[in-house]
């Protein structure tokens, strides 16, 4: 997916629906399912979930570049580890308000952070 002509929205939530119902198959929820089951269980998830935040995306900001972090429970992240400059989109799914903490690296002892709630 290369731009927002190739994003199908409808396509790619109706992907990332079906994953998430495979996924809560007795066997994925249990964990008793075979280790190359789990490991296609968790492809398809990341598979469809990174296309439909990646339609998501190209559909809500016109001319900004996207990056997603998948390593950033080790501290791990190219995009804000590499950049003087880059802005963090945090998305709350829950119909009501919540609260977290939402960590990155940098590398940079000088950061200038500003908060924007939609």
């Amino acid at each position: 997916m290369d731009g927002e002509e190739n994003c199908d929205i409808n396509g790619s939530l109706e992907e990332l629906s079906h994953a998430v119902a495979v996924a809560q198959h007795h066997d994925a929820v249990t964990g008793t399912e075979k280790q190359y089951v789990a490991e296609d269980y968790h492809y398809h998830l990341d598979k469809s979930s990174q296309n439909f935040l990646h339609c998501a995306f190209e559909k809500s900001v016109k001319g900004v570049g996207r990056y997603n972090c998948p390593l950033r429970n080790i501290s791990q992240c190219s995009a804000t580890e590499g950049e003087q400059l880059f802005y963090v989109s945090v998305y709350n799914p829950l119909p009501r308000m919540s609260s977290s903490v939402t960590k990155f690296p940098i590398t940079t002892n000088d950061a200038n952070i500003s908060i924007m709630v939609r």
